[in-house]
């Protein structure tokens, strides 16, 4: 079924990448799913048929409320509005364990949104709160994060005392730079290109 998915998806160069054999996290139930073609941020974002279309819904989450876990799942799909990154901080109630699971074939790109291209695609920290994110890229592609003037951005950025980041399958590319920790956190890095 992933193989009739992919169908048409098209390759990276060079891209070692083989989404058939190295899927990972698809065997987690989601709570939350966003679609960046089939979504609506007024959705309740709890069902595929109700999917929110942007990444920032993410921020909204109370993970502890949740009873500690939540898995997001995120559609097939190019993330490049102004609303398509996500920053889980203090400001997020974010005490036990976030899964994020991109699904093969997804791009976030800073080109479009360029206003909000200084912010990074992905942050999490910036707390003391202890958090697990588990960030499941499948191969995800992310690019053009790089307006330098209002600040520097960072494909995966994490920081804070309380903070463990395990990111799985990135490609990052034209940002200013790819994975950047701060603050003590503790990031576990498997097959980001950046």
């Amino acid at each position: 079924v992933l193989q009739e998915a992919l169908a048409g998806v098209p390759r990276v160069e060079n891209h070692v990448w083989d989404p058939v054999a190295n899927v990972q996290g698809y065997d987690l139930a989601p709570d939350y799913w966003i679609d960046a073609t089939g979504g609506d941020d007024g959705n309740a974002g709890t069902s595929e048929g109700a999917a929110w279309a942007s990444l920032n819904k993410i921020e909204t989450l109370d993970i502890a409320a949740a009873g500690g876990a939540l898995t997001v799942r995120v559609k097939t799909g190019v993330y490049n509005t102004a609303n398509d990154y996500f920053e889980i901080s203090s400001d997020t109630a974010i005490t036990g364990v976030l899964s994020v699971v991109f699904e093969a074939g997804s791009v976030m790109d800073g080109t479009v949104s360029n206003d909000t291209a200084a912010q990074n695609p992905i942050y999490i920290g910036n707390g003391t709160d202890p958090l697990t994110c588990n960030l499941f890229g499948n191969g995800l592609i992310i690019r053009n994060y790089d307006n330098i003037a209002g600040g520097t951005p960072n494909g995966i950025g994490y920081g804070g005392s309380g903070i463990t980041v395990n990111a799985y399958n990135f490609d990052i590319t034209n940002c200013v730079d790819g994975v950047s920790g701060h603050a003590d956190a503790l990031g576990n890095f498997y097959d980001v290109r950046a």
